[in-house]
C-alpha cells in the first residue's frame, strides 16, 4: 500500500466499524509484496476483508445478512487484479444461545478476571454492554464482557455468513459455505470449528 493517511476523515480505518458505511470512502492503492501469494482473501483490516472477485461471487450467492462492497484494485507484480472491501455492517450477537453460553467481565490491559456475570438472554447482555461499553473511551469503568463459552442458537440463523463485534469477534459461516468454498479451493483462510473458538481469559 503506498502512502496513504489513516487519520483522514474517509480513511478506511475512521469508517464506522459498528454499523453500515455512510460516507465515501478513500480507497488505498494495495500493492502485493513481490513474494507474497495472492490469494482469495488477502487482509482482514478494521472491519474490512480484502476479498478476490471469485470470492466476491461465491458469497454474494449465499443468503447474507446486509452487506456492503467496494473495489480495490491490488497491484501485484505489476498487473492489476480486482478485489474488493467487504463489510457487515450488523452485529449479529443476537444468534448467540445466552442461556447456554457464558461469559467473563475483565478490566481492560489487566490480566485478572473480575466477575462471571449471569446473562441468560439477549437483553439481559445488552443491558451488561450498556454499562461496559467496547469503546474505551466510552467505558469509564474499563472493563468489558467478552465469552468464555460460545454456543449458538443455530435455529435462528438464516445466513451462511455472519459477523459479530464485541464480546467475541469473527466472522461465521455455515458448513455449506465453508464446503463450498474448500470445494473450489480458494485460499487465504481457515476454518476453525466452533466448539474448539476459544477467548483468551486472563488467569483467575
Amino acid at each position: 500500500m503506498l502512502e496513504y493517511d489513516m487519520n483522514s476523515p474517509n480513511s478506511i480505518y475512521r469508517a464506522n466499524r459498528w454499523g453500515k458505511v455512510t460516507s465515501s470512502l478513500n480507497i488505498p492503492d494495495y500493492i502485493l509484496r513481490y513474494h507474497a501469494k495472492r490469494t482469495d482473501i488477502l487482509s482482514h483490516m478494521s472491519q474490512f476483508l480484502l476479498i478476490s472477485d471469485r470470492l466476491k461471487e461465491l458469497i454474494e450467492i449465499s443468503p447474507l445478512p446486509d452487506t456492503q462492497i467496494f473495489k480495490a484494485p491490488v497491484l501485484a507484480r505489476g498487473k492489476q487484479y480486482q478485489y474488493f472491501l467487504f463489510h457487515l455492517p450488523k452485529n449479529h450477537y443476537k444468534f448467540i444461545d445466552f442461556a447456554r453460553s457464558t461469559f467473563a467481565l475483565v478490566p481492560f490491559g489487566r490480566p485478572v478476571t473480575i466477575l462471571s456475570p449471569e446473562i441468560n438472554t439477549l437483553e439481559e447482555f445488552e443491558e451488561w454492554i450498556k454499562e461496559y461499553p467496547y469503546l474505551i473511551k466510552k467505558n469509564p469503568k474499563r472493563q468489558k464482557v467478552i465469552v468464555d463459552k460460545l454456543i449458538f442458537d443455530t435455529d435462528k440463523i438464516p445466513y451462511d455468513m455472519f459477523r459479530i463485534i464485541g464480546p467475541i469477534s469473527g466472522y461465521f459461516v455455515s458448513e455449506r459455505l465453508k464446503s463450498a468454498i474448500k470445494e473450489k479451493g480458494y485460499t487465504g483462510m481457515d476454518f476453525i470449528p466452533l466448539e474448539k473458538v476459544e477467548t483468551v481469559l486472563p488467569p483467575a
